[in-house]
């Protein structure tokens, strides 16, 4: 690679970084035991409906979520995921189950599966394969 080519690809990758570091973050609604459900506004801002309070926990949040979803689809709804948020966090509920992270566009992490019959099931509580089998 040519030098000024190496300069030009240096400049192009920090102004991206630049970019994407200046990305503005939507924080998830921190209210105690409060759920909500996302919905995205004409204009692509995101409103924070609540749903439920004194939710416990996520998990419990999340229930309320998937209620929401299949509530949705029954009325004929082609959308198959719903957004929320509890505490702090995002919540995903999809056909394979509720999904948690701590920022709009991160990493989702599983906290509810779907097992085979459709129930949620939290992952720990999944039956596990005794080892050397």
């Amino acid at each position: 690679m040519t030098p000024i080519r190496a300069l030009a690809l240096a400049t192009v990758l920090t102004a991206a970084a630049g970019l994407a570091a200046c990305e503005k973050t939507v924080p998830a609604p921190t209210d105690v035991g409060v759920c909500y459900a996302l919905a995205v506004n004409p204009d692509q801002s995101l409103k924070f409906n609540k749903v439920a309070d004194k939710q416990p926990r996520i998990e419990y949040c999340e229930v309320q979520l998937e209620k929401i979803r299949l509530r949705f689809i029954s009325l004929g709804s082609n959308n198959r995921e719903i957004a929320g948020a509890y505490q702090g966090s995002y919540i995903w509920v999809s056909p394979e189950g509720a999904f948690v992270s701590q920022t709009l566009k991160g990493h989702r992490y599983p906290s509810i599966l779907r097992k085979d019959d459709g129930s949620l099931n939290l992952p720990t509580a999944q039956p596990g394969t005794p080892p050397g089998q």
